[in-house]
């Protein structure tokens, strides 16, 4: 859902699986990179073509706003977890 790395900092990758496998829309992941924009000031999201991460938000900058972050994955954590398991399709 977010990653911090060695050199401190933070950004949100993709998370498209694990609402594939929880059986939830794409509203929920535009909904919490929505959320974390508001409180960060910025997009979370890892910029393209930045796979180490370098240019990811510093820690730093989230001084103040863990509180608000941690209550945001929380709320995504209960939804996925809530989630009804999708039927499995194939041999049995």
């Amino acid at each position: 859902m977010f990653v911090v790395t060695r050199r401190g900092t933070f950004y949100v990758r993709s998370f498209s699986r694990w609402l594939e496998a929880a059986a939830v829309g794409p509203e929920l992941s535009a909904r919490y990179l929505q959320d974390l924009r508001t409180i960060i000031g910025k997009s979370p999201q890892m910029a393209s073509g930045d796979a180490a991460g370098r240019r990811a938000i510093k820690l730093a900058e989230l001084v103040g706003k863990e509180s608000r972050i941690l209550e945001i994955v929380a709320g995504v954590i209960l939804i996925l977890r809530d989630s009804p398991a999708p039927e499995i399709k194939g041999g049995e």
